[in-house]
Parts: C-alpha cells; structure tokens; sequence
C-alpha cells in the first residue's frame, strides 16, 4: 500500500517497495515492485513493474486498487524491473493506493510442459495444471492457459489450451473445454479427459484455427486431486489418413 499517492501525482519520481523473498519464487531478498505514476491528459496512469532473478518466469495477476487484470506470463532474462500492467487511477480513489500481484504458478519450477507418449499411431498427452483450483477464478470464460509448445505424431507446434471457464464459442454453460493447436492441414481425431471423466470423441480439420472439445467437466472438487492440488488433462490423439477418410466419405 502507497499512502499519500497523490503527492507524487507530478511524474517526477518512480516508488519502490522495500527487497522482499518469497519461498514460491526465491529465498533471497531479491524481489520488489516500483511504481511510476504519470499524468496523461486529466488522469493519472500506474506503470507497474517487479525485478526478480535472471531466469526466472511467472505466472501473475496483478491488482492496482481495486482493478484486477487478467493473468500473464511474465520472463526476466536478467534482473532487471519488468513491465507488468498499467493502470488508470480509479474516480474516487482514496490517497492510500493498493498495487501487488497474485503469484498464480513459478513457471520456472513447474512449467506447463505435456508429456507424450506414442504406440500403434495414437498419442497420448498429459498435461498436469498444478494448484488448479485455486487459479479458477482468475480465468473468466473465454480465457485459457496455454501449454509449451511440443512435438506429436511427426507434428511440430502443437500446443494445449484449457478453458476453465469455458471458450466463447462453445454452447456449454457451466463446462471447461480444451483446444488443441496443430499445422493447418492436419486431421485430428481427439478423445479428451478431464481427471477421470471424458469428453466425447472429437474429429477436426485444421485450416487455421484450433479446435477440440467443449465439453468437459467443470474444473471442481471432483476432477481435482485431494493430494495435491493438481487437475490432469489427458488427450488421445490419432491422425486421420487416407484410409480414415475415405471410410467416412471425406
């Protein structure tokens, strides 16, 4: 909290918080948040940023009084401050402004990696989405984690995208869905599943957009693991060749 906020509504000066550790990220007192205000017009703009060590990579959601802003991946190839949002100051904000970040997932130290594993033409992909449920509420519907990008079936540049929420497009209410990128040209037959429950079987031609299906399980209790935290989706995946499309009339 910046108490006396508007004493430095000139511009002239960038704030900063006292180094501060946290055991999610590091143990050192290497973190701190700096705050820029800066007239623009009749407002005041908040330039946002944090430092932290070279190498390190996050998942955040920061708030700026009481606006909060939608989750982003943030790298710092050296320590040094970088950009995390920009914010208007609110219309009867108090002379106390509240700026900080809520720390979703250390990407250094667990990734959104899928593991792969291919016999007989099928792959399969498992994704572990850690602390799962506690990252619900950040992603309204339409707004998706995305996976790193990995390699399947002599395919480059697949990625996963879950929808906690659900995708706009889908028809579901009340339902998480899951897309898969792949090359355009590709003919994918997917079965997916979220915990222990599966979505219907799903066959797409890729032209330039991803797809799968929108139809699983809402992201609770019940698809989550007590032990620890963790949801896992899982994806068979099989490409459609010849002999499969021409068996159904393609």
């Amino acid at each position: 909290s910046i108490e006396g906020i508007s004493r430095f509504s000139a511009g002239e000066c960038t704030l900063r918080c006292a180094d501060f550790s946290t055991n999610m990220i590091t143990k050192s007192k290497s973190l701190c948040l700096e705050v820029k205000p800066e007239p623009e017009g009749s407002v005041l703009k908040y330039h946002v940023r944090m430092r932290a060590p070279a190498g390190t990579k996050l998942r955040l959601a920061p708030f700026v009084g009481k606006l909060e802003f939608v989750p982003r991946d943030v790298f710092w190839a050296s320590a040094s401050f970088q950009p995390i949002t920009s914010s208007w100051a609110e219309e009867g904000l108090t002379d106390t402004l509240s700026v900080g970040l809520n720390v979703l997932q250390n990407l250094t130290k667990h990734p959104d990696t899928v593991a792969v594993t291919e016999e007989q033409g099928e792959a399969v992909l498992k994704w572990v989405l850690v602390e799962a449920l506690q990252k619900v509420q950040y992603y309204p519907r339409g707004l998706p984690m995305r996976s790193e990008p990995f390699e399947a079936l002599g395919m480059e540049g697949l990625r996963l995208e879950f929808y906690p929420g659900g995708a706009l497009a889908s028809v579901y209410r009340k339902r998480s869905a899951l897309y898969l990128e792949a090359p355009p040209g590709s003919r994918l037959r997917l079965q997916a599943a979220l915990g222990p429950r599966d979505a219907r079987p799903f066959e797409h031609h890729y032209v330039d957009a991803p797809a799968g299906p929108d139809d699983l399980p809402a992201l609770t209790r019940g698809t989550v693991s007590v032990a620890d935290e963790t949801a896992t989706v899982t994806v068979r995946v099989r490409r459609l060749r010849g002999a499969d499309l021409r068996a159904r009339g393609v």
